[in-house]
């Protein structure tokens, strides 16, 4: 009798981070099935016995019919868990038929800088200042300037992108009007307003200035992290062109640490809000 297959049998990326930074943070696991079969698919620890199940993605076929299978691989760090240890695995894929008939197939699969990215507002303090005059008040078309630290405090790095520290916002600008776009995974600093009518924490910046965080060439762009145990200071400031709607003397500010596509730890939300008196 005919043994079930796993043709096309495929590993992607073969180098895996799973740390949840948009970069290889997943694995693709591909094969097609050629008969009816109970498949298993794990990770097999370079000590040879710790194994690591991996579970298949939900489609049209369901798991164990013929046809084409594919496993979406995140070492479980999306759930808050550590991932394997770092190291070298064998993808270990196995088929059994119903009378016995068993195939199995392998290929490897590197784990780097896997782990749970922490990282906090150090102390849960924002410095909000008139940059002329140290104070909390603003006269409307002035500038409001923050001054905070943020610390990776995980065993991973965190990836950031600009704009970056220092630089300066006018009121009916974004993070959006400066270039650059929310992108999955990576962390960056924002501030928000009561009243802000639209996306929150309009006004973001890198965890840090981008020429004292280790920069990496990936995928033909320079990244930049903040490694664990760095602290990095951020500084910004934005002019404030108009008063919010509903709003007359005095608004609150408040900083953020986001984690863009994936969260907003509580502790990182709200941080520190500020009375900010506007004058005219």
């Amino acid at each position: 009798m005919e043994h079930p297959q796993l043709n096309g049998f495929s590993v992607y990326p073969k180098i895996f981070t799973p740390n949840r930074d948009g970069i290889n943070d997943r694995v693709t696991i591909n094969y097609y099935l050629s008969k009816q079969a109970d498949v298993k698919v794990y990770l097999l620890a370079p000590d040879g016995e710790t194994r690591y199940p991996i579970a298949e993605k939900e489609r049209d076929v369901e798991s164990g019919e013929l046809g084409f299978h594919t496993y979406d691989y995140e070492g479980g760090v999306d759930l808050g868990a550590e991932p394997p240890p770092d190291g070298t695995y064998i993808v270990w894929a196995e088929a059994v038929d119903n009378v016995g008939n068993r195939t199995n197939i392998t290929d490897t699969l590197t784990i780097e800088e896997g782990g749970v990215p922490r990282a906090d507002i150090v102390n849960a303090t924002v410095e909000f200042y008139n940059p002329e005059t140290g104070a909390h008040v603003i006269p409307l078309g002035q500038t409001l300037a923050f001054t905070l630290t943020v610390e990776n405090f995980g065993s991973v790095p965190i990836r950031t992108i600009g704009p970056d520290d220092g630089t300066h916002y006018q009121s009916d600008e974004n993070f959006n009007t400066k270039e650059f776009s929310q992108s999955s995974g990576v962390w960056r600093v924002g501030i928000d307003y009561e009243g802000n009518p639209s996306y929150a924490y309009p006004y973001r910046w890198a965890v840090g200035k981008l020429s004292e965080l280790e920069a990496r060439e990936l995928n033909g762009k320079t990244e930049y992290f903040l490694m664990p145990g760095q602290r990095a200071i951020v500084t910004g400031s934005i002019q404030l062109v108009d008063i919010p709607m509903g709003k007359r003397d005095v608004v609150h500010f408040w900083a953020g640490l986001i984690h863009e596509d994936v969260d907003i730890h509580a502790f990182n939300d709200h941080v520190d809000p500020t009375p900010i008196n506007i004058g005219f």
